[in-house]
Parts: structure tokens; sequence; C-alpha cells
């Protein structure tokens, strides 16, 4: 698919997202809309409300039981060839992928997490609009119905399509692997739990009448003060919403562009994307008869939650005009498929000791200024390979927080589902994105020349050293040298002699006289008159000067 089309895919769903999505104003804009088309099996109806200006993305309903799950999809290109449609329903705030195909029947298969629906379409009347017939007898159709937005890809499909795999979404209540007996997941508000939810499932049609029936969106631009104030990152959010926040390269020796971007909404809702924090932490082995040395920096925490919150609580205490109080964690979790998504990058960078980089999501709860908060935290936490050797061990490790999105506590079911919107709308723009790349590329190549400049100006100062500097130089390494030998000496009770050849050779200092016949022989004595024949010569301990 060509990139100009990608981007005007992106910049419509991203308009189509911050103007509709969460579970409320989906909710009540179904009620009020008539289906465009609707697919129903296995207990399941997708029902299609609207499509975009451009027909590629299109949003409506998914109905099980008596619940309602809004949810957005457009239409995406497989390495195949083949197209499928991609997308995510919404369910009291949390957000689930699925994916749907076409089959060689006629029917589609719905996958979500661990769970496969296969639908049918279902006639409607009137038909608004008339859709062409579709030809799904025909193997050799290349006439979809352009108005079917699941009947996809020209050509037919060589096998039956095959459902995702697992995901870690125990929340996701049409995840229900197939199978007799009860399901029960550990996710109390999961409505589909055959254990019953603590309470009916929402559908929060009510909620939904405070809402405005249109919401007028903006572009919030957020610029690199260090490249010349260029607009590099961009987010469509609501015209009422506060945006705040600059690029800015880390001064570091890896420079790279870090985000600090702050933004509000007028019901107390707030997004953070903050810049990455480096850490290290060394431990230096006692040496005997040298003074000990304490660790330095800050150890890898085995709680990256706890430690999140606790960094929070530090920060805060430390204000005089501290805003928010009784910080805790309420959860933290594992979000396997992103680390994936980092651990196949790294090898396909041809990594072969990468980083072990954990994605978790926390849950915090905190007050601001006495109002209840909830807060859920998206974070990187990776740990580089250490460096280890006889002496010492220093440990690396960086997180980056990749989101904060955090709300009154009886608003943030309603304020969540926008907020995450407007994020997944924060993109570079091309032109900056481009330049940062080959910026990042000079860096390293600047680092290498700097590297190559020094070492030859290394060489220039080594060939101008005066024999006066090599003189004191040798003195100094001579008195060290003499210090440390005879402390050995003592040590061992030995002297260093020079024997007939020049050559110095070790022996015991408890004899008067000492003798060598120059070929590695030697006499120790302590009475004067007992000389050794005349192939014997007295050699004397050294006079270090």
């Amino acid at each position: 698919m060509p990139p100009f089309v990608v981007r005007r895919q992106m910049q419509a769903a991203a308009v189509l997202a911050v103007a509709m999505l969460g579970s409320s104003a989906f909710a009540q804009q179904g009620a009020a809309e008539s289906p465009m088309a609707i697919y129903e099996g296995d207990g399941l109806t997708l029902k299609i409300l609207k499509y975009s200006d451009d027909g590629e993305s299109f949003s409506g309903q998914i109905v099980s039981g008596n619940a309602v799950y809004p949810f957005t999809a457009k239409e995406v290109e497989l390495p195949n060839g083949n197209s499928a449609v991609k997308g995510s329903f919404v369910v009291n705030g949390t957000s689930f992928p699925f994916e749907a195909k076409e089959g060689e029947d006629g029917s589609v298969t719905f996958a979500t997490g661990a769970k496969t629906y296969r639908l049918r379409e279902k006639d409607i009347a009137p038909p608004a609009p008339p859709p062409p017939p579709a030809n799904n007898n025909n193997p050799n159709t290349t006439d979809p119905n352009a108005n079917n937005p699941l009947n996809i890809g020209p050509g037919p499909i060589n096998q039956p399509p095959q459902p995702p795999p697992v995901q870690q979404d125990s929340g996701n209540p049409l995840n229900i692997p197939a199978g007799p007996g009860p399901v029960t997941t550990p996710d109390a508000n999961n409505p589909l739990n055959t254990g019953g939810p603590a309470s009916p499932p929402r559908t929060d049609a009510g909620a939904a009448a405070e809402l405005p029936p249109t919401t007028a969106v903006r572009r919030a631009e957020f610029r690199d003060v260090n490249m010349g104030n260029v607009v590099a990152y961009t987010m469509m959010v609501p015209q009422d919403w506060q945006t705040q926040g600059i690029i800015e390269w880390s001064q570091d020796e890896t420079p790279y562009p870090q985000q600090k971007i702050t933004v509000t909404t007028p019901e107390g809702g707030r997004m953070n994307i903050f810049p990455m924090m480096k850490f290290m932490y060394t431990v230096v082995n006692p040496v005997p008869g040298m003074p000990v040395i304490p660790p330095n920096g800050t150890p890898v925490p085995r709680d990256i939650g706890q430690w999140y919150v606790d960094v929070a609580e530090k920060q805060q205490s430390a204000n005089s005009n501290r805003e928010v109080t009784n910080i805790r964690l309420v959860s933290n979790r594992r979000d396997l498929d992103s680390e994936k998504v980092f651990h196949d990058l790294g090898r396909s960078l041809g990594q072969t000791n990468p980083a072990d980089t954990r994605v978790h999501v926390l849950d915090v709860t905190y007050d601001r200024n006495g109002v209840p908060y909830r807060e859920e935290v998206v974070l990187s936490f990776s740990i580089l390979p250490p460096i280890v050797n006889q002496n010492l061990r220093s440990d690396f490790w960086m997180v980056q927080i990749n989101r904060t999105i955090a709300a009154p506590v009886d608003k943030f079911d309603k304020i969540r589902p926008r907020m995450f919107a407007a994020f997944q709308t924060h993109m570079p723009t091309a032109r900056w994105f481009t330049q940062s790349q080959q910026l990042l590329a000079e860096l390293s190549q600047q680092r290498i020349r700097n590297f190559a400049a020094a070492a030859k100006a290394r060489a220039e100062t080594y060939s101008q050293i005066s024999q006066a500097q090599m003189d004191s130089f040798n003195k100094r390494m001579a008195s060290m040298d003499r210090q440390q030998n005879q402390t050995v000496n003592s040590i061992y009770e030995i002297d260093d002699f020079r024997d007939t050849d020049g050559s110095l050779v070790k022996l015991s200092f408890h004899y008067k006289h000492t003798y060598s016949n120059g070929q590695g022989g030697y006499i120790q004595t302590n009475n004067s008159l007992e000389k050794p024949d005349s192939n014997y010569t007295e050699i004397f301990p050294h006079q270090f000067k």
C-alpha cells in the first residue's frame, strides 16, 4: 500500500477516534443509527454503523448477549498480498484487538485472543446503500463488494483463515476458549465470566448524554527545541484540551531525542509522556589493605511498580507546594505481547546480547488536592548486560515511562478511552523523523571520528615527550618498584644479589658471604674462613638508587 494512502488513513482514523472513541459515546451512537451491515454467528453480532470519508475505516457495535461494545476498524494489507480487517473494541474503558478475514465460503472469521467466531452477513432491509451482489462462489472474481468492509481482497483465499495466537488479555469478554465446562477468569469485571460479574455489564448509555453530540478536534504540535524549533510530534486532541511539551535531545555521551509532553482535560484528566531515565549501580570488591569502597548508584529494583510509587512519593515530599498525597500501588502486570515486540526488534537488528526489556502496566491511586485520582502507567523496564571483572560489577538499567493516563476516580472510566485514543494519534512528523534518524547516524560517525582524532593527537604528543620527562617517569617508577621490592624481600627474608653476569638473583639475607660460580650455583656462609675454590666469586646485595 503506498505511503500516502497509509498517512491518509491514519489521519482520518485519528480524527474519528478522538471525536468518537469511548464506550459511552459509541453505545449512544449505535442506538440512534441504522446499521449499514450486520454479521452474526456463534452468539455474536457485529453491526457496522459508520464509514470514514475515504471508505477505508469504519466503526460500529459488537453485541454479545445483552452487552454492547463499541469498535473501530480498518482494512489492512497482509504480507501475502491478501487483506484483512483489524480493529479493537472497548469494554469498560479497556481496548481489546480483533482481526477479521473472509473465507472461501463467504463466511467471516472474527478472532480475538484465543477465541474465534464464524459470522455470516445478514440481510437488512432496506439496504443503505444497496450493495452490488457479491460473487463469492466464483474463485476468479476480482470485484469484491466495495461497500462491505469484511468482503476483502481480490481473488480466492487459498486456505481457511487461522486465528491469531493466544493473547494475554484475560479481561477480554470475547476471548473465551472453546470447550466444555464453565469458563472463569480472574477479572471480576468480565461480563462473560460464567461465574457472574459483581454488577451487571455496563453500557454507559446514560453517561453518553453528558457528552456533546459533536466534538471539534485540533492538531497539537510539539517542537524540537534543539533542531531549530521545528514540529517533531503531533497529536489530535479536542479543542478544549490543553497541551504543552517539547522534544529535547539528551546531552549525555549518546544523545537522542527525549519527549516531555503533558495533556490535560477540563474534567481533570491528565496524560504525560516522560523522558527516559538511565541508572547505574557499581559494587567494588574488597581489596586487602585498601579502604572499603561502598556501593555507588541506584540498584536494580526488585519491584518496578513499587519503585515508581517510591520515586513519585520522594519527588512530591520534596515539593513545598505538594499537590499529591497518599500514593499507592494497586496492581502491576506484565504486557507480554509488547515485550515480545521489543525482543523481536532486538534480534532483527542483529543484537546478540540485547537488553532484558519488560513492559509493565501499573494501576496507581492517590489524592490530588484532596480529590481521589486513579492513574494508569505503561512503562518499559530494561536491564542491560552488566560489566563484571575481578575488581567490580556495574549494572545498567533504564526506565521509559511510555505514557500515564490519570483522572478523578469517578470519571476515569469515561475519560480514559478518549485520552488513550488521543495517545494513539501521537506520532512524529515525516520530515523531522527522517532528519532525526540522519542526525543520529551522523552523531554516531562523529563519535568514531572524535576517537580517531584523539588517538592521533595522543600519538603526536607521544613523539614529543622530552628525555627529561622520560627520566622523571622512570625515576618515579623505579621508586615505586624499589618500595614494592623491599616490602616483598622483607616478607620472605631475601635480598637481591648482583650475579657475575650482571643479572639479579634473590637469595637469603641471613648470611654474611655469598659466592657464585657464574653457572647458577651459589654458596652462602657466615664463616669468613670457609671460602670455596677458585671457580666461585663472591657477590654482594644490589643497592637500588
